[in-house]
Parts: structure tokens; sequence; C-alpha cells
């Protein structure tokens, strides 16, 4: 599946594998921001987003276009240009859906709520937000790392963002829903997964 134009001029603003921790920060705050997502005429906020470059061993391998969706056993990633050497995309954790009280959380059922919008043709379009969304003030690692470093120590990526709102629902809203992925989250905050580990992100 290709996103619209839009997707597409604003994904092939970046190569993740060769731009600098503050260009990607830049366009993930950029993303996070200024956009939402389309698909099929229903529209979300980006709530939770990640970046996954070639570098990362546990990113699933792709050929695809900037703008491309690409579906996964774990949820489901925008991507940048990608050929067999160097690939990489955004995975959406969450996503909040325009004039809802409760966000999407988990990549798993962004993916699955996706597709069971009941329309015949599940178009992906990237539009500017009418307000741009308030990010949180700081970038976090993602959920679950798969890296370390020479002294075994799991490496800080800080390529994770959140939208304030959403971490205001996650500390604040008492929701079970909350709770339960805040637990998720926390489950591997104390370091990078094994090898063992499954592909990708939790749910």
């Amino acid at each position: 599946m290709q996103g619209n134009k839009k997707m597409q001029d604003f994904f092939s603003s970046l190569n993740p594998n060769k731009a600098t921790q503050e260009e990607i920060k830049n366009f993930m705050q950029g993303l996070l921001k200024n956009y939402v997502l389309e698909v099929a005429g229903e529209k979300f906020a980006f709530a939770e987003i990640e970046i996954y470059t070639s570098a990362d061993k546990n990113t699933y391998k792709r050929v695809s276009s900037a703008g491309d969706i690409f579906f996964h056993n774990f949820g489901f990633d925008i991507c940048f240009e990608s050929s067999e050497e160097d690939y990489g995309g955004i995975l959406v954790r969450s996503l909040w859906p325009l004039g809802q009280a409760e966000p999407i959380v988990g990549p798993c059922r962004c993916a699955n709520a996706i597709l069971n919008i009941r329309k015949p043709n599940l178009s992906f379009c990237l539009l500017d937000a009418k307000k741009p969304q308030e990010a949180a003030k700081n970038f976090s690692c993602r959920v679950r790392r798969a890296d370390f470093d020479a002294s075994g120590n799991p490496i800080e990526d800080f390529r994770r963002l959140t939208s304030m709102e959403f971490e205001i629902w996650l500390a604040k809203s008492g929701k079970k829903e909350a709770e339960k992925y805040k637990k998720t989250i926390n489950k591997y905050n104390g370091g990078a997964e094994n090898e063992n580990s499954t592909l990708n992100q939790a749910d």
C-alpha cells in the first residue's frame, strides 16, 4: 500500500540510515506535531511513534518506496525509501482517533483498528493537522531495545516520541487500559531484549 503524495514527500526527506540523531528527532517531532493520518476517511493523531533502521537487528527487512505502508506481525510501519541493504520506517505504536476520548494503544491494536475499517479501499493519507499537537518534552528509549554496547549494557537509543496528551492519559487517566499499557512498557525498561525475543515491539 502506498501513501499519498504528502506522505511520500515527507518520508523522502530523511534517510534514517545516514541521518544524525538531531535530524531524526526533528523528523519525528514534525510528523507527530504537524500531521494526522487519514485512512479511508478516518483521521488519527500520532500518539506514540518509534523509528527503526537497518542498523537495528529487530527491524523487518523490506524493499519499498518512501511513504509505503508495511504491515508485519507486530503492527505497521510507514516506510522510508528502502532497499535490501538500507531500510527502515516509523513504527506506529499508538494512535488517537480525532474526536475520541481514548487512544488506540500498542502497534498490534493500531494495525487491527486500521484493517477493521469497513471501507472497500484503505487509502492512506498524511494530512496537515488543523492544530499542531504538543509533543512530550523528551524522547525516550524504544519499548524493546535490542542492542548492547561493548560492556553489555543496553544502548540508550532515545528514538521513541509520544504526544503530551498521550503522556497525560497514561499518567493520570486511571483507566484500566492505561495501567495495562504502562505495565507492558515497564516490562522492558530494565534492559534490552534477549537474542531469543521476537522481532519488533510489544503489543
